[in-house]
């Protein structure tokens, strides 16, 4: 089946939610997906064969959007194209590059390299902006000296490198899907920091019920960047890993969401201390 770049500008009316949604509706149709967040608008690139179906699914959900559609060139390297995309990032006591970066590195910076890949979190999103900058915060002002580390739904495994660099504590990365393992595991050997039970493992499981995240609980400190539905359903099962002092940090959740996000923690006894937002963005640190 040949495959095409279908460029979709939605218009104006559109949010990042309603945006999100209609990814959704999409991504079942495409080879890959993506959401572009513009000052004042936003935007969808899809790589599909499916051509007529995306069509179709767009005109009847987002008839004022302006779609247009090339065959994919198959001589580009496109997976190399999107690392040049990607300048440096320096967040907070972070410095996150590419492969492609060959300038000098900030002295006194933490520095992790991390491709734009086939798993979420490169650094760009506000989602893992935002936990990047509590990570530092948790270590920086709250002064937490965690012994046990999870990043639940690791993506690239950006957040668990963050966090072992911060604490050198040995840190579980866990998600459910195979490629995103896959990453996170080239990203820790690309940056040099140990596997094992003193480093970071990053494996395949079920969310908590995964047997690495049963065996190795509680832990001191909880990541979960994911979204607010799974992290609302998952409160219950999530709370009882985390140790009696522990901290969670949570992210992936919209302006609109955060106030449902914190009643579902509130309910299992643990209390918002710390909530920052970028752009459609809120991350939150929780305590008992």
């Amino acid at each position: 089946m040949p495959l095409f770049v279908i460029d979709c500008d939605l218009p104006s009316s559109f949010d990042l939610a309603k945006t999100m949604d209609l990814t959704e509706d999409l991504e079942g149709f495409c080879e890959s997906i993506s959401f572009i967040e513009g000052d004042k608008f936003y935007a969808i690139r899809m790589v599909t064969g499916h051509v007529k179906k995306i069509t179709a699914i767009l005109k009847t959900k987002a008839p004022k959007a302006t779609i247009t559609s090339v065959p994919l060139d198959t001589t580009t390297n496109w997976l190399k194209q999107s690392y040049q995309q990607f300048p440096p990032l320096d967040i907070d006591r972070f410095f996150i590059y590419g492969s492609h970066y060959d300038s000098k590195i900030p002295a006194k910076k933490i520095a992790l390299q991390i491709d734009a890949a086939t798993a979420f979190g490169s650094g760009e999103h506000g989602t893992t902006k935002g936990c990047l900058e509590l990570l530092s915060w948790l270590k920086t002002s709250q002064k937490i000296k965690p012994k046990t580390i999870l990043d639940m739904g690791t993506g690239s495994g950006i957040l668990a490198l963050a966090a072992y660099e911060l604490w050198r504590k040995p840190t579980l990365a866990i998600d459910n899907d195979k490629e995103s393992v896959k990453v996170a595991c080239r990203h820790r050997k690309m940056n040099d920091i140990p596997s094992g039970i003193d480093g970071v493992i990053c494996a395949y499981g079920d969310g908590f019920a995964a047997p690495k995240v049963k065996r190795a609980a509680p832990f001191d400190l909880i990541i979960a960047n994911i979204l607010a539905a799974p992290l609302i359903e998952m409160a219950d099962i999530a709370v009882p890993c985390l140790s009696p002092k522990g901290y969670m940090l949570l992210s992936g959740i919209l302006k609109t969401q955060a106030a449902a996000v914190k009643r579902a923690y509130r309910a299992q006894d643990l209390t918002c201390i710390k909530m920052i937002t970028r752009g459609d963005w809120v991350t939150m640190v929780l305590c008992r």
